[in-house]
C-alpha cells in the first residue's frame, strides 16, 4: 500500500509546488488570448497560456495574435507581438510595456496608473470622463517602438499625466512622448521596474512633450480594443477565445 500511496504524492507534491511557486496573480483578474501568450521571467519562457487565465503578477507577457487582460477598473488589449507586464501595489496599477502597442479602458480610478516604458514612465492621477456617456470609459494607449516611447488619449475624456517636468493634461487627440534625460545608455535602455518608479517617486518620472493627433495606426486598432472596453454592454468579447 505504502509503494502505491508514494508515487501518487509525489505526482501531488511536484504539481502543487510547480504552480504555487510559477507567479502570484492578480485578484479577480482575466488573461484573454486569441492565439497564446507567452510568460516570460528573466528573459526565459516559464509558462504558455491558449485559453483564459488569471494575470500573472509582474511577469513579461509575449502575445502571439492579440490578447487582452482585465482588471477589476482597467482593460487591456495588446496587439500581435507586444511584450507588456502587469503588476499591482495598493491601489497602484503598474503597466510596463517593452514593445508594441497596449491599449487600455479606464472606468474608474480608485488610484493611479503607472506607464513604464524603456524611455522612462508617467503616472496618471487624475480622469475627467464625458458626462454625456452613460458608462464612461476613458479610452488610450502606450505605444513603444525601438526608437520612441509614447501615451495617448483616444476617447472618452481627458487624462492628467504627471512627468518629471510636472503635470500635463491630455484630451482626445493628445498623446505624450516620452523622453529620457540623459543619464547613461544602460539605464535609459532598461524598462523601470515596480521598485525603482514607486521608492524613486518623481526622479523616476520621464521628462517629455506633448503632441497632438493620433499615431498612424492607432485609431484603427482602438476600434478593435473597445470591444472590451465595453465587454460589460455587449454579449461577448471578440477577444474571448
Amino acid at each position: 500500500m505504502r509503494f502505491k500511496l508514494f508515487p501518487a504524492a509525489t505526482v501531488l507534491f511536484v504539481l502543487f509546488f510547480s504552480t504555487a511557486v510559477f507567479a502570484d496573480y492578480i485578484k479577480n483578474s482575466k488573461l484573454l488570448p486569441t492565439n497564446k501568450i507567452i510568460v516570460l521571467e528573466d528573459g526565459k519562457k516559464v509558462a504558455e497560456y491558449s485559453k483564459e487565465m488569471p494575470v500573472p503578477e509582474g511577469l513579461l507577457l509575449s502575445c502571439v495574435g492579440k490578447c487582452a487582460a482585465k482588471l477589476e477598473n482597467i482593460s487591456f488589449v495588446a496587439d500581435d507581438q507586444s511584450r507588456f507586464s502587469i503588476n499591482t501595489k495598493g491601489k497602484t496599477t503598474y503597466l510596463g510595456v517593452e514593445h508594441g502597442v497596449v491599449y487600455f479602458g479606464v472606468s474608474s480610478m480608485p488610484g493611479s496608473i503607472v506607464f513604464m516604458t524603456p524611455k522612462g514612465a508617467v503616472s496618471a492621477n487624475q480622469l475627467i470622463m464625458n458626462a454625456s456617456m452613460d458608462n464612461p470609459i476613458l479610452e488610450g494607449y502606450i505605444k513603444v517602438t525601438e526608437n520612441s516611447s509614447e501615451v495617448g488619449v483616444i476617447d472618452g475624456g481627458s487624462m492628467q499625466l504627471l512627468t518629471n517636468d510636472g503635470q500635463i493634461l491630455l484630451s482626445p487627440g493628445d498623446h505624450f512622448i516620452l523622453a529620457q534625460a540623459d543619464i547613461g545608455q544602460e539605464i535609459a535602455d532598461a524598462t523601470p521596474t515596480t521598485e525603482t518608479v514607486t521608492n524613486g517617486a518623481l526622479g523616476n518620472l520621464t521628462t517629455g512633450q506633448r503632441a497632438f493627433g493620433a499615431t498612424v495606426g492607432i485609431a484603427g486598432g482602438a476600434a478593435l480594443g473597445g470591444a472590451i472596453f465595453h465587454d460589460s454592454r455587449r454579449e461577448a468579447s471578440p477577444f474571448r477565445p
